[in-house]
């Protein structure tokens, strides 16, 4: 059969981040754990939603990661670092708490 074009595959998703995730994805991507995720959440730093059907007691939260990557980049600006040096002084801002990165971002 003679065809002018390839046909259609599936094509590889490597390198793209999805447009939402579970908490879990977020710990992987970006090293946020559930309780800071939802600490942010609250705090109105992080979009989130919540898929649940009417009277179910249970849902699945996604959250929005291009906002949480968005969020990370506008704090590492505030704290006068660039992407480049801010890998290079990650050993030292280890030991900082949830609170601290809270009062980093509002101030």
């Amino acid at each position: 059969m003679g065809l002018t074009t390839a046909p259609v595959e599936a094509g590889s998703v490597n390198g793209v981040m999805p447009e939402f995730g579970r908490w879990q994805d977020v710990q992987r991507l970006f090293g946020i754990k559930r309780g800071t995720l939802y600490n942010l959440v609250a705090a109105g730093m992080v979009k989130s939603v919540s898929l649940r059907r009417k009277g179910m007691k249970q849902g699945c939260r996604l959250f929005y990661l291009p906002g949480i990557s968005a969020m990370l980049k506008e704090m590492l600006e505030c704290q006068g670092a660039s992407p480049a040096e801010a890998s290079h002084g990650y050993e030292s801002d280890k030991a900082n708490t949830d609170s601290t990165l809270l009062l980093a971002v509002t101030n």
